[in-house]
């Protein structure tokens, strides 16, 4: 369930049922915050993953860089290939 759809929920409900039976308004109540959370930490979870995935490409394009650096400033690219 993503956020949209817990949006759809909390603005489509019929208050009056909910109002006849508070343990159960109560209840779908809780349930909502915690899908909520679930979703925020789901959320959280891949930018995280996203973070690291970013941060280990840019290290693998600084090495590239270095190596073409560095071989910009040599004659034997095969001596800074075997690095």
């Amino acid at each position: 369930m993503d956020l949209a759809d817990i949006t759809e929920f909390r603005t489509t409900w019929n208050n009056e049922i909910f109002l006849k039976n508070k343990s159960a308004f109560l209840t779908a109540k809780r349930l909502i915050r915690k899908s909520i959370i679930i979703v925020q930490a789901r959320l959280c979870r891949q930018l995280k993953y996203a973070e690291n995935n970013l941060t280990i490409e840019l290290q693998a394009i600084e090495h590239e860089k270095q190596i073409l650096n560095n071989y910009s400033q040599s004659n034997s690219l095969a001596e800074h290939l075997q690095q």
